[in-house]
């Protein structure tokens, strides 16, 4: 009996992220990465280190949304973006 086990790369954020993220047909922008992210699931590290030579990779201060079952605001929360939107993150600051 062979077991086969998926692969997995040197990058282990990516194996992650890969297997969580929303399915990339969702998504609001064609530079979204969730839809660079999703296409790296079962990727070696090879496929991971093609697919984001040349990308930029932002790390801003995306708007938080308001709680669920109240009028509290939360902080601002840091994400990784391929587009140069939201804000920069600031010293200082609070976020989630």
């Amino acid at each position: 009996m062979v077991v086969e086990t998926p692969h997995s790369s040197l990058y282990p954020e990516i194996d992650f992220a890969s297997k969580v993220v929303r399915d990339p047909s969702s998504s609001t922008s064609a530079n979204d990465i969730d839809g660079l992210i999703y296409t790296l699931s079962n990727a070696e590290s090879s496929d991971v280190e093609k697919a984001v030579q040349g990308q930029r990779f932002y790390v801003r201060a995306m708007p938080a949304l308001q709680g669920q079952y109240s009028s509290e605001v939360y902080p601002d929360h840091v994400g990784i973006s391929l587009e140069n939107i939201s804000n920069q993150v600031s010293v200082g600051e609070i976020y989630t």
